[in-house]
C-alpha cells in the first residue's frame, strides 16, 4: 500500500522507508520518503499532508510522513534504501537507527 500511494505522486522518488511501532496500544507507522526534486516548503507541507491522509485511509493506522531531499535516505550496499523497520520494545536496537534518521530529516 505504501508503494501504491507513493506512485500516485510524481514529486516523490522511488526511495522510501517505513517503521512500525507496536509499543503503543494503537500501532503507529512512520514513513520517510525522498522528494524526486527539491520542493518549496509550502508545497512540501501540502504533499506531506496528502500522503499521510492517503496512507491513514488505506492502512487504518496512525501514520506520520517525513519527506527528505533527494539522496537523504540511508542506502544499503546495493544502492537501495532499507524499506521496513519494526519497533517492538523500548530497548529495540532499531530505535538508535531510526533516531539517526530523524536527526538527518
Amino acid at each position: 500500500e505504501i508503494e501504491a500511494v507513493r506512485l500516485e505522486d510524481h514529486r516523490v522518488s522511488g526511495q522510501y522507508q517505513s517503521s512500525g511501532d507496536r509499543r503503543p496500544a494503537l500501532p503507529e507507522m512512520l514513513v520517510r520518503a525522498e522528494l524526486a526534486e527539491p520542493l518549496a516548503e509550502d508545497a512540501r507541507g501540502e504533499l506531506v499532508h496528502g500522503l499521510a491522509h492517503a496512507l491513514r485511509e488505506r492502512l487504518r493506522l496512525r501514520v506520520e510522513v517525513l519527506l527528505g531531499d533527494p539522496g537523504e535516505l540511508l542506502r544499503q550496499e546495493t544502492g537501495k534504501a532499507k524499506r521496513v523497520w519494526e519497533v517492538t520494545s523500548a530497548d529495540d536496537p532499531v530505535l538508535a537507527v531510526l533516531d539517526g534518521l530523524e536527526a538527518r530529516a
